[in-house]
């Protein structure tokens, strides 16, 4: 059995890159991401880390934030957008507690309204032309 510690210890790190982002046309628009190295920890066969690069897009809407007369609605699709949208930090989250007093990867909590978004990444390896699969 682990410990938290170790569990922690082990878990891969996204760190992101200085490297221009990767650009994708939506069907609502045109996003810009970030790139991430993906640092895992060593391992118990030998120290050296690996590094490998994967995409992410942070905050892409899909319905208008739940304000006024929409805050306890069905959400309402969000229009669509001609200029590139960045999407390089984390958007709004919606406010929740934790069940735990201290836990060991905390999520982050951004302050606002406009929090009914996706954060997509993709595998490792990546590039702009592999055209992968994305977990959202």
């Amino acid at each position: 059995m682990t410990t938290p510690a170790q569990h922690v210890a082990s878990t891969p790190i996204a760190v992101p890159t200085e490297d221009a982002g990767p650009r994708v046309q939506t069907a609502c628009g045109p996003v810009r991401g970030v790139w991430r190295d993906i640092v895992s920890a060593p391992d118990r066969v030998g120290p050296a880390a690996r590094y490998e690069r994967s995409a992410a897009f942070y905050g892409i809407p899909y319905a208008e934030a739940p304000v006024g007369e929409r805050r306890f609605m069905a959400p309402v699709r969000r229009g669509c957008w001609t200029e590139e949208r960045a999407a390089v930090v984390p958007a709004a989250t919606p406010q929740r507690g934790s069940i735990f007093p201290d836990p060991a990867i905390p999520e982050p909590s951004v302050p606002g309204d406009d929090f009914l978004t996706l954060n997509v990444f993709t595998p490792t390896p990546a590039d702009e032309e592999a055209r992968l699969p994305v977990l959202v």
